[in-house]
């Protein structure tokens, strides 16, 4: 089962815990989990697709609309599978990066990727979304830059991040966001958020959302509007509750507020997603930050944070277990080929 090497290599990672080959421990299994991306064929629902793109193209009978960073790399890349490397080294470099920024300590960085490889919309998802996935990367890439300062940074990657998917032109809310939150102490007032929260719930966002989906050149995205739900209040409820936990939660490190209002954005995006599902596309620029803000609850041991911890551990593994045993819509990514065999 595919799911099991990556628990494997989340193994491997942690194995040297407290002894002084932890960091060699930890990169054998970042090197696991990276040669699983890139030596991977004929793995998740859109890895054809991308493959008859890229053939097309090389065969100067391809005409699309597709972004020029994308179109860019299918020039200089020999082959298939060294774009499938390429896109692969980038991803696992992003993660590896916004991991380590916040935490020196390996076994919260392990915990941190164990929640990336247990939730199928983090990791394996990325794996199948090929441009997505890219284009996370450099939003990764870019938020850190915010981090530094370093707007101008910022906004040339996710400029850059737009060119192997558009959506990822959202991101740049992310600047006056962060300005205003450095400079608001108050902004996670608790009861705002609840309130922020139920207001979500009410809300019907499809006369707005619609409004800029219609715009010319994002009217690509229009299936983010129009796609429909069957109304799966189960969704609903495991988001709600993992909003509040992370908005009571406590964290002492306090270069990880921001980190935290990205998660919340996730989840707020997540609860909207349950009215229109395709948006959740969106909500995977910003779910990453989910595992830096809850495990990171650990440089505060408290029984709190130990409590929230583990509820997000089982709402993950929930997720986990229904990707590998019982959602047949995952069924791609139950068989994995390596390219060479």
């Amino acid at each position: 089962m595919p799911s099991l090497t990556l628990l494997v290599a989340l193994f491997i990672m942690n194995f040297g815990f407290n002894t002084i080959y932890r960091r060699v421990f930890y990169w054998c299994g970042i090197a696991v989990i990276f040669l699983f991306m890139a030596l991977r064929y004929d793995y998740g629902n859109d890895f054809v697709n991308y493959l008859s793109m890229y053939n097309d193209y090389h065969e100067n009978s391809y005409e699309t609309d597709k972004e020029y960073g994308f179109l860019f790399l299918m020039f200089i890349s020999p082959s298939f599978q060294t774009l499938i490397f390429t896109s692969s080294f980038i991803t696992i470099h992003s993660y590896h990066k916004l991991f380590t920024k916040y935490s020196y300590n390996i076994s919260i960085v392990g915990l941190m990727w164990l929640f990336l490889i247990i939730n199928p919309f983090h990791l394996l998802h990325n794996i199948s979304a090929l441009r997505q996935s890219i284009s996370i990367a450099f939003c990764i890439y870019s938020f850190l830059q915010v981090e530094k300062k370093n707007y101008t940074l910022f906004i040339f990657a996710v400029l850059l991040a737009a060119q192997f998917h558009l959506s990822a032109i959202i991101f740049l809310v992310i600047l006056p966001l962060s300005l205003i939150i450095k400079n608001n102490d108050n902004y996670l007032n608790k009861y705002t958020h609840i309130g922020f929260l139920s207001l979500l719930m009410l809300l019907d966002f499809k006369g707005i959302v619609g409004f800029f989906l219609k715009i010319e050149y994002i009217n690509t995205y229009e299936l983010y509007l129009n796609s429909s739900s069957d109304g799966n209040n189960i969704t609903l409820y495991i988001n709600i509750i993992l909003a509040i936990c992370l908005i009571f939660s406590e964290n002492s490190q306090k270069n990880i507020v921001f980190v935290k209002f990205m998660a919340l954005m996730a989840l707020y995006i997540g609860v909207i997603a349950v009215q229109m599902p395709m948006i959740q596309r969106l909500g995977l620029y910003f779910e990453i930050f989910v595992p830096v803000a809850i495990a990171t609850l650990l440089n505060r041991p408290i029984i709190k944070n130990y409590l929230i911890v583990l509820v997000f551990l089982g709402a993950y593994s929930a997720r986990f277990i229904r990707f590998n045993f019982l959602d047949e819509l995952w069924a791609p990514f139950q068989h994995y080929k390596i390219f060479f065999l």
